[in-house]
């Protein structure tokens, strides 16, 4: 184990997701990555993280310009369909931002990883300094404004998404809890999930959906404490300096070991996968 990987100098709501997602989610994997591993490595791209690259850089230029791109496919409708929602809770344009951070060490990691970015993220400040069980969390909100935060979405399908409780996911409950630490005086906040629906086997042609919600301080609280209890065992684990092979055996998601329809690379390395009918010799 390298000596820079002997602790946990910080968590992100895709971490979380890695270690405990219910659907892909494996404590091995996030330990071999970001405890064995070199955090900050570039994991391999693929032609739909490329493409969901794009397509948040192109709605937060929309954002930021008003400008709509021609490509891709029904990004002229998706981007109606946001800015609609928007005027139906009395929001304009101009109220609403794009990527913003919830720690300054959010910047500081974007910055060392991605230095090329330097000019989009200068003058940019963090909404509030987020932590869980006193660990620096990293991330960025696609969309605040003074009613709450949302996400964009471009994918294949709607599944795995939560059609009501949308802050189920731990990514959205920190950010809807970050929008809670940034304004002290609000009761509610508004999630919403903006889905862009690539065109491919399942369907011929691009389509759009947006799914939305008010949750209660209380409400996300609860949510909150399930991650921090996930940021407590995270801890526990970096600071045994076990190998990933010693928790092979925790639960994990029905899909971990075939996620996007592919064998999990830790198997090269002895992981016995698993599906969700048991394990497979």
């Amino acid at each position: 184990m390298n000596e820079h990987t002997k602790h946990l100098p910080y968590v992100s709501p895709n971490q979380i997701d890695l270690a405990f997602d219910p659907t892909n989610g494996c404590l091995s994997k996030w330990y071999e990555r970001y405890l064995d591993g070199d955090p900050d490595e570039k994991s391999e791209t693929s032609d739909a993280l490329a493409f969901g690259s794009m397509f948040h850089d192109r709605a937060e230029h929309f954002i930021n310009t008003g400008e709509v791109d021609l490509f891709p496919e029904a990004f002229h409708s998706y981007c109606k369909m946001i800015e609609d929602a928007w005027k139906a809770h009395g929001l304009k344009l101009s109220d609403i931002r794009a990527e913003l951070p919830i720690s300054l060490r959010s910047i500081e990691s974007k910055l060392r990883r991605n230095p090329e970015k330097a000019d989009a993220v200068r003058g940019i400040s963090p909404i509030c300094e987020y932590t869980l069980e006193d660990i620096p969390v990293e991330g960025w909100i696609d969309v605040y404004h003074p009613l709450g935060i949302e996400d964009h979405k471009a994918v294949a399908s709607l599944s795995g998404y939560p059609k009501e409780d949308l802050i189920a996911k731990t990514p959205m409950a920190i950010y809807a809890d970050a929008w809670f630490q940034a304004n002290p005086g609000k009761s509610r906040v508004l999630v919403a999930y903006n889905f862009y629906l690539k065109a491919g086997k399942r369907r011929k042609k691009a389509t759009i959906d947006r799914r939305e919600a008010f949750f209660t301080r209380e409400q996300v609280a609860k949510r909150i404490e399930v991650a921090k209890q996930r940021v407590r065992r995270m801890k526990s684990l970096a600071g045994a300096h076990v190998a990933w092979t010693e928790v092979n055996n925790e639960k994990r998601g029905k899909n971990a070991c075939f996620s996007f329809g592919k064998p999990c690379p830790l198997k090269e390395k002895g992981c016995i996968p698993k599906n969700r009918y048991g394990w497979l010799a």
